[in-house]
């Protein structure tokens, strides 16, 4: 592999270990003010991607769970609050769409083995759901 790509390759690495990092506390827990909808109700994730209003209690059915959103949400509520009174800072938006990227093919013989399924020297498209 060439310098210009193990340069490259680190920094991405590293870029997202930090970006990793601010996802969840020192211990892998969620930081309070995200919600986790990764194990949601199907049926309340798909009110929710469908733009439907949904409850909370649509997408996160057991109840110990249920409690621990509902302090999560308030928090969020609070923090949006106080940065529009005190910093006039509109925050607390919830955006919902399709992440899609091609990653280029393989060469033959510059990396060994390939994906079932795939050809070698063929991109392969991914796209996947993002709420952010």
């Amino acid at each position: 592999m060439s310098e210009p790509t193990n340069h490259r390759r680190e920094r991405v690495g590293a870029a997202v270990r930090a970006w990793s990092s601010q996802l969840s506390t020192p211990d892998g827990d969620a930081r309070p003010e995200t919600i986790d909808l990764t194990h949601a109700h199907p049926s309340g994730l798909a009110m929710l991607l469908t733009g439907r209003p949904t409850r909370l209690s649509h997408l996160v059915r057991e109840p110990s769970a249920l409690d621990q959103a509902r302090r999560r949400a308030r928090a969020i509520r609070a923090k949006t609050v106080e940065l529009a009174e005190e910093r006039g800072i509109v925050a607390g938006w919830l955006a919902i769409g399709i992440a899609t990227w091609t990653t280029p093919g393989t060469t033959p013989g510059t990396t060994p083995g390939t994906t079932p399924g795939t050809t070698p020297g063929a991109p392969r498209t991914t796209s996947t759901p993002v709420l952010l």
